[in-house]
C-alpha cells in the first residue's frame, strides 16, 4: 500500500497545476492487464490517491498565488499532501507569482543561481519574452535542481523545472485574478522517483483545471503516465470536481470519468462516482460518501457488482 500511495502521490502532487479542460495527450494503448477480482481494488486505490494528490495541488497552488509561504492540504490528503516535488514546485511558483525574481529584470533573459534553504543549490534562467520587466504571458524560468532541500528532513531533489507563463491576470492590488502555467519536467527526481512530462494549471474565479499530457512517473521499477484532466467549480458550493482522461500503470491503461460528478466537502469528498474503465468491457466505479469510498468491480457483460471493497478516507 504505501509503495502505491508512494508513486502516486510523487506523479500527482508535486505538479502543482492545472490546464483547460480534456484529457489531453494521446490516446491510451490498449489495456494489458484488464481489470479482475484480483487487481481492482489496487487499481482502484492508485487512482483514487491521483485525483487525491490533484486536489491537494489545487490547495498549495491557492496558497502559493496568495503569498502564503506554505498551505497543507485537507487532512483527508495528508498522506499525498507534502514533501518532495511538491515543495520545489511551490517554492518555484512562489518565485514567477510573488514578484521574486524582479532581480533578474535588467535584461531579457538573465541567469544564476541561489542556494536551497536547506542544502544544495538551484541554477535559473528567468527568460522575460517581451522584456517588460514584469511577469506576463509568454515569460518563463527555468530551474535546474543539484542536491537541493527546500524543506526540513525531505529529500534532494535534482533535475529540470521549466514554468511557462500561457497567461497571467494580477489586479491593481497585486491579487491574482487568473492565470495559467505549464510546468514541463525533464528527469527530475528525488528519493528514488523520476518524473517526466508536463501539466498545465488554470485558475479563474470559477474553476481550478488541472491537465497532464504525457507526465511520467517512476518509482523502484513501477510507473504511471498521466493523461487527465481534473476540473474543480469553485464558484458553487459545495465545489464539484470532474475527471476526464487516462492512466497508465504498468503499461496498462484506464479511461477515466466522473458519470456523477465529486462533491467535495470541508475535510473529505461528501459523493460522487469516479469510474475506471479498461478496453475490456470491464469497470470499477469508486462510489464516495462523507465516511470512505467503495470500489465495485463490474466485469464485462452484465451490470451486476462481481466484488466489492469499502475504503476509508484514511487509508489514502
Amino acid at each position: 500500500m504505501l509503495k502505491r500511495l508512494c508513486l502516486a502521490f510523487t506523479v500527482s502532487t508535486g505538479l502543482l497545476l492545472a490546464a483547460c479542460g480534456g484529457g489531453g495527450g494521446d490516446a491510451p494503448a490498449v489495456t494489458a492487464v484488464p481489470l479482475s477480482i484480483t487487481n481492482y481494488d489496487d487499481t482502484a486505490m492508485v487512482v483514487a490517491a491521483s485525483v487525491a494528490g490533484s486536489v491537494s495541488v489545487y490547495e498549495n497552488f491557492v496558497g502559493s498565488s496568495a503569498g502564503a509561504a506554505e498551505n497543507e492540504p485537507t487532512s483527508s490528503y495528508s498522506a499525498l499532501g507534502s514533501g518532495k516535488v511538491d515543495a520545489i514546485a511551490r517554492f518555484a511558483l512562489d518565485r514567477v507569482l510573488s514578484g521574486q525574481t524582479s532581480k533578474l529584470k535588467s535584461a531579457a533573459v538573465e541567469t544564476g543561481s541561489d542556494a536551497c534553504p536547506y542544502g544544495g543549490t538551484l541554477s535559473f534562467s528567468f527568460n522575460d519574452a517581451d522584456n517588460n520587466r514584469v511577469e506576463s504571458a509568454g515569460d518563463s524560468l527555468t530551474l535546474d535542481a543539484s542536491n537541493c532541500v527546500v524543506e526540513s528532513g525531505q529529500p534532494p531533489v535534482n533535475g529540470r523545472l521549466k514554468i511557462t507563463i500561457n497567461s497571467l491576470n494580477i489586479d491593481a492590488n497585486g491579487s491574482l485574478v487568473s492565470a495559467s502555467l505549464t510546468l514541463a519536467f525533464t528527469n527530475f527526481s528525488s528519493d528514488g522517483f523520476v518524473l517526466n512530462g508536463s501539466v498545465t494549471v488554470s485558475a479563474s474565479p470559477t474553476t481550478l483545471t488541472l491537465a497532464y499530457s504525457n507526465f511520467s512517473g517512476s518509482y523502484k521499477g513501477d510507473n504511471l503516465t498521466y493523461n487527465f484532466s481534473v476540473v474543480q467549480q469553485v464558484n458553487v458550493y459545495p465545489n464539484t470536481l470532474a475527471v476526464n482522461g487516462s492512466i497508465v500503470i504498468n503499461g496498462s491503461s484506464y479511461e477515466l470519468s466522473t458519470p456523477v460528478v465529486i462533491r467535495l466537502g470541508n475535510v473529505s469528498p461528501e459523493a460522487g462516482v469516479l469510474r475506471i474503465a479498461d478496453r475490456s468491457g470491464n469497470r470499477v466505479d469508486v462510489v464516495m460518501s462523507n465516511s470512505g469510498f467503495v470500489s465495485n468491480l463490474y466485469l464485462s457483460g452484465d451490470e451486476v457488482v462481481d466484488d466489492s471493497t469499502p475504503h476509508l478516507w484514511s487509508e489514502l
